[in-house]
């Protein structure tokens, strides 16, 4: 392996390994490379159904989204690539997160590190296919996601070794961990607004801007088909039905939110680290 080092969680398989490090040293500062998770169970359960298209959304439209774009790229997922040094100078996994990976991927910004996003290197996983099992998974997220928020918006918005752009996109995605529990919160007074009450804040064309959020899903996922399809890679037909619905599973995503958010910041639960395990894996003895 050199000096590099390969990190896969179990519940994925592989499929190509091909990190871009490049071996001649030309791009040290590169102390990681994120690959794609690609969804592999999409016939198991409606539930993983849309769990999967959210899943190509969240792997193109966004993590590699913010490596074309310059932005606060991270490595949330199951297959990743690190130049051993990293772990020299930052120390291992911090195992009080419960989104280690996030918060990995902050420190190497911290320290001035780049954190690459290659979706050529593919590796398929499975989403869980059962209510309990997404629901752990889920939650566990949610709350990682905020207790990174807690730890780094403070700092990293404003860190000097960061770009502009960056320091911009670190706000965004640390302050979005917050935007589904405020929209849940507001979404009965949203459709009071649209179906009872006559007064309210005028916004022109304000239909054209609704439209323009409820079709955003079943578009993107569209040219994430169509971007695979070009590149070999085939999705079951029912998976662009599902992006039509995907707005529904998207808000009891944001009831998990607040249910974490309570559990995180108002009962203050122990926070248990809950694996995701494959459906063929071997049962424990």
């Amino acid at each position: 392996m050199g000096r590099h080092s390969g990190f896969e969680r179990r519940d994925r398989s592989p499929v190509v390994w091909r990190p871009r490090f490049g071996t001649d040293g030309a791009d040290e500062d590169t102390w990681c490379v994120k690959g794609r998770c690609y969804g592999s169970n999409p016939t198991d359960s409606l539930l993983a159904l849309h769990a999967t298209v959210e899943r190509h959304i969240a792997e193109l439209a966004d993590l590699f989204g913010r490596e074309v774009l310059g932005g606060f790229t991270i490595f949330g997922g199951g297959q990743t690539f690190f130049r051993r040094e990293l772990f020299d100078e930052l120390g291992a996994f911090d195992e009080e997160i419960l989104v280690e990976d996030i918060d990995m991927s902050a420190r190497i910004h911290a320290a001035g590190k780049r954190l690459r996003v290659d979706p050529d290197v593919v590796t398929y996983e499975e989403n869980p296919a059962t209510l309990s099992a997404w629901w752990s998974q889920r939650t566990r997220w949610a709350r990682g996601w905020m207790q990174v928020a807690v730890r780094y918006l403070p700092r990293l918005p404003f860190d000097s070794t960061l770009s502009r752009r960056a320091r911009f996109d670190a706000a965004y995605t640390f302050v979005y961990a917050l935007v589904p529990v405020i929209t849940i919160v507001a979404a009965p007074m949203l459709l009071l607004d649209r179906t009872v009450l006559t007064g309210g804040t005028f916004l022109p064309y304000d239909w054209l801007l609704w439209s323009a959020v409820g079709v955003a899903p079943f578009i993107t996922s569209l040219l994430i088909f169509v971007r695979d399809h070009r590149h070999g890679y085939g999705h079951h037909p029912t998976e662009l039905l599902a992006a039509i619905t995907l707005w529904g599973y998207l808000f009891c995503q944001g009831v998990v939110y607040v249910t974490a958010f309570l559990d995180e910041f108002v009962f203050g639960r122990e926070s248990v680290y809950v694996t995701t395990t494959r459906a063929d894996a071997p049962a424990d003895d």
